[in-house]
């Protein structure tokens, strides 16, 4: 079961590489078999939120698609993820990140909440839009003339 903390390293498909760290106030979860679940368990040793960070950085990005095989779906092994180097600094400096990190991601997140309102509304707009010509008449057809 996945769980808030967890970090989400996609293994396979056209997202391989990609890394989410689960967000707090998610229920448990089935995770995808196309995803790694990499959960830490001692938090004054790692924190999840940089590791995440790390991850999604363009040394440890480059180093996972590196990982990646097959010509037409491209897939990590799984054993192969142990040899992704992590740079480990003193906890107060991963949380340090790992804050910045979430404080971005938590944005993105929200941002893109919003936009797909606006797309639903925008949506709805345009259905009113045109059911509203339809009924008035106000609809040119090409072929009268």
């Amino acid at each position: 079961m996945g769980q808030a903390g967890d970090v989400l390293v996609a293994i396979e498909g056209g997202t391989v590489g990609e890394t989410l760290v689960v967000p707090d106030g998610l229920n448990e979860f089935v995770p995808s078999q196309q995803v790694a679940t990499l959960r830490v368990h001692d938090g004054t040793l790692i924190d999840p939120w940089y590791l995440g960070a790390w991850l999604t950085a363009e040394p440890a990005a480059e180093q996972l698609r590196r990982l990646a095989r097959g010509l037409g779906i491209q897939r990590i092994p799984i054993k192969e993820l142990s040899s992704v180097v992590v740079q480990v600094p003193p906890i107060h400096e991963q949380r340090r990140i790992g804050e910045r990190f979430r404080a971005f991601e938590n944005s993105i997140r929200s941002h893109r909440a919003v936009t797909a309102c606006l797309e639903g509304l925008r949506d709805a707009d345009l259905v009113v839009t045109f059911a509203e010509m339809k009924l008035s008449g106000n609809v040119h057809k090409e072929n009268q003339r």
